[in-house]
């Protein structure tokens, strides 16, 4: 897994034998297994878990994100411009980035997220 970390050019999406011929190189690659059927595995499993943490981030970012509020929803329906400042804000973190792979996916969780503040509506008035 490490290896796999370790290597930049391998993306949330990308096929084993892609993957291959960036570490197949790399001693590592030859002391795990001599079954390429495992190591492929293995990358399967690596590529699920890393999707599902980088969602989890994701998810986390979004929280994190004070312009985004209950009423996002409306604004973004009245015009395109609070989605851009929204999305402007995003793309400078490493967590909205890493999921350019599967854009369409990262942006329904956007959408997904907001509507759910949107029903939610303002939150409860802090008490003394």
């Amino acid at each position: 897994r490490k290896l796999l970390e370790e290597t930049p050019q391998i993306t949330l999406t990308m096929p084993w034998k892609k993957a291959r011929k960036y570490i197949k190189e790399d001693p590592r690659y030859k002391h795990f297994s001599d079954s390429d059927h495992r190591r492929e595995a293995e990358y399967d499993k690596y590529l699920r878990d890393r999707m599902i943490e980088a969602k989890n981030e994701f998810r986390a970012l979004l929280r994190e994100t004070k312009i985004l509020t209950y009423k996002s929803y409306d604004m973004t329906k009245e015009s395109d411009k609070h989605e851009r400042d929204v999305v402007d804000v995003l793309k400078n973190d490493q967590r909205y980035l890493v999921l350019e792979c599967v854009a369409d996916e990262r942006d329904l969780m956007l959408w997904e997220y907001i509507r759910d503040l949107h029903e939610k509506g303002p939150p409860p008035p802090p008490t003394a």
